[in-house]
This record gives C-alpha cells, structure tokens and sequence, in this order.
C-alpha cells in the first residue's frame, strides 16, 4: 500500500504543477502533498515563509474520505 500512496502523492504534485504552468509560467511553484491513514490521530503541519505579500502566495486543500486524509498545499512566487 505504501508504493501505491506514493503513486498517488507523485501523481498529485505533478498533475497540480503541470496545470498551474499552464495558467501562468511567471511563477516558481512548490506543492506538497501529505496522505495519511484515518485511524484517529491529528495532524498538525505549519509553514513559515518570507515574500512579497503583493504577488506571491499558497493554497491548502484538505479532502478526507472514511480512509483517508489529504492535505495538499500550493506555494508561488512571482519571478
């Protein structure tokens, strides 16, 4: 199972990176991507980041089924 969620985290991350190109190639982008097992725990993650508030910017997405958790998040700078 473990190889088959590091399939999907790839699959995510490149698939996010590839369309968001598309829209705008005047950003450096970082994705990250966490999948976890559902059995009961929290999770806790933080960023820290230093930027132009004006331009750069990120997105999380959490989706979570009776399973599974994911968090997804998307960090760009403008060049």
């Amino acid at each position: 199972m473990r190889l088959k969620v590091q399939e999907w985290i790839d699959r995510i991350n490149s698939g996010l990176i590839d369309q968001l190109k598309k829209l705008n190639e005047n950003f450096k982008l970082i994705s990250s991507c966490m999948i976890s097992e559902q059995v009961g725990c929290g999770l806790t993650s933080t960023s820290v980041s230093f930027w132009d508030e004006k331009t750069d910017g990120c997105v999380t997405v959490k989706w979570t089924n009776s399973s599974v958790q994911t968090v997804v998040t998307v960090y760009g700078t403008a060049l």
